[in-house]
């Protein structure tokens, strides 16, 4: 078959919707598929990872240096939008040569499924969505004075997901919302993965050794992720003469902010910045720390309440427990509870958040097994399960299509 996957920044590293279209093209590719990729976010990519071809018509290019990467401006985000629906007859004509017979579109990016909806109806091919986040909800909660705007655009993604062979997102709880809102019986979870092999030697350093080290991993250009509230936390739990250090791992905008945060506190010999790292060096950073953080705003916001992490994956594959913090009643929570692989807080409230980092210390050191708990769980979620699967389900849907 002849595949084609709309998306956003392709290849990785940028983000976890990159990582999660890779793994996708590999499996295709695997299985001896032809695929092509159109990247409608800023890299100019020409050439695959696994002879895949690749098309891009972003009309931005998104600023970077190593480790870095800066956003375009609202307003420039919202031209290439435009510019790529008027375009729409020059992505056709790249449709129509390749010749798909499925089309994939991912969401984020917020242009992929009308642009492939349309694509498929030009291409007489079967459309699949991978709805990553429930991206208009988080949309309202970054601009809600947007929000008309964001909803009005929006009826096109709705209007393309209703027309969709087969929707796939990475919660249940994703699951149940989008077949409420669109009446839509072929929707169906596949959760997003983790790289076991890469994360083996992270593993094997925290069988052997451990240090007195919380460690964050992600882009501090994403202003979600509430980690002043853990910092925040570690200065009570430090009042106590608890020995307990945290690690932050990522670069981006925040910093500067995080930084004056610790420096206010007097943590500066209890927390360490090591900004972006090679991710052939992430493994040995993890390996010997306690547990992973991870943080959402305390907000009953549906993307808040229905996505987690793939991060919350990388700790867990390293075998180590998660602290996590945010909403009641979130897929965070359920997943952390079902697996029993930690703690979550259902709060944003540092001194709860600073009691709980003190029960989950007790329960690592008392209960060794919870990190072969964690690395079992991680396993269950290894790319190479996880993309089969998506491929699987795409073929099956797309080959019994009326």
């Amino acid at each position: 078959m002849r595949v084609l996957l709309f998306t956003g920044y392709y290849p990785p590293p940028f983000n976890a919707n990159a990582i999660r279209a890779m793994h996708i093209v590999r499996a295709f590719r695997e299985l001896k598929h032809e695929v092509m990729v159109i990247p409608l976010l800023g890299t100019f990519n020409n050439e695959g990872f696994y002879g895949e071809l690749i098309t891009t018509v972003t009309s931005t290019r998104r600023e970077s240096r190593e480790g870095f990467y800066k956003k375009p401006s609202l307003l420039t985000r919202a031209k290439d939008i435009i510019i790529k629906h008027k375009r729409l007859n020059k992505i056709l004509s790249v449709v129509k040569e390749f010749n798909p017979d499925i089309i994939i579109g991912t969401l984020p990016p917020i242009e992929a499924l009308p642009l492939a909806y349309a694509s498929a109806q030009i291409a007489q091919a079967c459309l699949v969505a991978d709805v990553q986040d429930l991206a208009d909800d988080y949309r309202i909660l970054e601009r809600p004075w947007l929000a008309p705007i964001i909803k009005f655009y929006f009826r096109q993604v709705y209007g393309a997901l209703r027309e969709s062979s087969l929707i796939i997102t990475t919660t249940e709880y994703m699951q149940k919302i989008l077949t409420s809102r669109i009446d839509h019986e072929r929707v169906v979870t596949i959760h997003n993965g983790v790289d076991n092999e890469f994360y083996n030697i992270c593993f094997k350093i925290r069988e052997k050794d451990t240090c007195e080290l919380a460690v964050f991993l992600g882009d501090l250009n994403f202003k979600y992720h509430r980690l002043e509230v853990f910092i925040q936390a570690l200065k009570i739990v430090r009042a106590h003469n608890i020995k307990l250090r945290l690690r932050i791992i990522g670069e981006g905008v925040l910093l500067p902010k995080l930084n004056s945060l610790v420096k206010s506190l007097k943590l500066e010999n209890d927390v360490e910045f090591l900004g972006y790292i090679k991710h052939a060096e992430l493994p040995q950073k993890l390996g010997c720390g306690l547990f992973g953080v991870a943080g959402r705003p305390d907000n009953n916001n549906p993307w808040i309440r229905s996505t987690m992490r793939m991060t919350i994956l990388e700790y867990l594959s390293c075998g180590l427990p998660v602290l996590a913090y945010g909403p009641n009643n979130s897929y965070t929570q359920h997943f952390i509870k079902k697996n029993k692989i930690g703690i979550y807080v259902p709060t944003n409230n540092p001194k709860q958040i600073a009691e709980d980092t003190v029960k989950l210390l007790s329960i690592i050191h008392n209960d060794p097994s919870i990190s072969y708990r964690c690395r079992n769980v991680a396993l269950k979620y290894d790319w190479n399960i996880v993309s089969k699967n998506i491929v699987y389900l795409t073929i099956k849907s797309c080959q019994n299509r009326v």
